[in-house]
């Protein structure tokens, strides 16, 4: 199931595991605060959340460089993409995906403690 599908039905969890640069899932700050809440409610007290990601701005190349530069004068973080994935003649439909930086995730998980 998706990460936003997670409610309270499902019980109390001690871990959330988001590996393989599943911290993307969050896709931008306005939703990932919403997606906080509903970890919030669907875990212990003492649960943790254990996200990967991968710092956008650790590059060089000129391309993606100016793909923050325009996210940015969009209001956006720089490593905020809409991508969707191809195998075969499988192909999902387009989604949000966010790559953060540290400063980025603590701006996120500020305030929800």
């Amino acid at each position: 199931m998706s990460a936003s599908e997670l409610n309270a039905k499902l019980g109390k969890f001690n871990t959330i595991l988001m590996l393989g640069n599943n911290f993307g899932l969050f896709e931008n700050l306005k939703h990932g605060k919403r997606l906080l809440k509903k970890f919030n409610c669907t875990t212990n007290d003492k649960a943790l959340i254990i996200a990967e990601t991968l710092d956008p701005y650790g590059t060089k190349e000129t391309h993606h460089l100016q793909y923050h530069k325009q996210n940015r004068l969009k209001g956006r973080f720089g490593g905020e993409v809409r991508v969707r994935v191809r195998y075969q003649n499988i192909i999902t439909p387009w989604f949000n995906y966010w790559l953060a930086s540290k400063p980025e995730v603590k701006s996120l998980v500020r305030g929800t403690d």
